[in-house]
């Protein structure tokens, strides 16, 4: 939403327009759908070692444990939202136009890797004089993770390893265009002014905040998966020394 922000008089008609959607609970409900296709993706294609056991080796102690998996939830819990609120946006402003890189295109070629790879450092967000949000990479999960550089490098290591990288692309491709899907069933009032004109960029810089947002949702439900499942085997190694 800082991206609409950014533009004179946008966020606030957009938020007008989509007040009925809000109060009626739409959005919650394709938020929910959407966060169901994220765990079903994920738990198809990807699966992270037991990042538990790799914590405790790695100078992580019992409360760094518990933070990031509290900020792994509470990401899981919330970032569907705002996944689902980008892809209204853009379809609202303008939709999208055959210049546009989808995340398939994005996650297609061989030389195009997911935004989480590789950006271990994040440069500070620009706002420039035309949209004013040109490439944000702080991305409020990285920024969370960033209190642990080697956890983060550990994350880019796993999914760096092929064909881990490959289905990693697959499933945000799905994520993105589930979030467009289910952005189309929300209706919402046209738009008064063409935003898209005034703003050249605005339309690739919403489809970029969609592909990293879907990213988002991809990332957190495998890393959720990974974390019940390895508390669901530490649960029980407890259970079967005391019994």
């Amino acid at each position: 939403m800082d991206i609409l922000a950014c533009v004179p008089g946008c966020l606030e008609e957009f938020w007008r327009s989509l007040q009925p959607a809000f109060d009626s609970c739409r959005v919650d409900a394709v938020s929910d759908e959407l966060r169901g296709k994220g765990a079903l993706v994920a738990s198809k294609t990807m699966e992270f070692s037991n990042h538990l056991r790799w914590f405790p080796g790695n100078g992580f102690g019992r409360e760094d444990s518990r933070q990031i998996r509290y900020i792994t939830e509470a990401f899981y819990s919330v970032e569907p939202v705002f996944t689902v609120l980008s892809a209204i946006a853009l379809q609202w402003v303008g939709g999208k136009t055959p210049s546009i890189t989808t995340a398939g295109e994005a996650c297609a070629g061989s030389g195009t890797r997911p935004w989480f790879h590789g950006r271990i450092a994040f440069a500070d967000s620009y706002y420039g004089p035309d949209v004013g949000y040109y490439g944000n990479d702080n991305h409020p999960l990285y920024r969370a993770f960033a209190m642990w550089p080697v956890y983060m490098t550990k994350i880019a290591a796993d999914l760096a390893q092929t064909p881990f990288t490959n289905e990693y692309k697959r499933a945000i491709a799905e994520v993105d265009a589930k979030a467009e899907e289910l952005a189309g069933q929300i209706p919402i009032p046209a738009r008064e002014r063409n935003y898209a004109i005034e703003h050249p960029r605005l339309i690739d810089c919403l489809n970029q905040c969609l592909i990293r947002s879907s990213e988002v949702v991809v990332l957190t439900c495998a890393l959720r998966r990974m974390f019940i499942r390895a508390e669901n085997i530490a649960r029980r190694k407890h259970l079967s020394v005391h019994c």
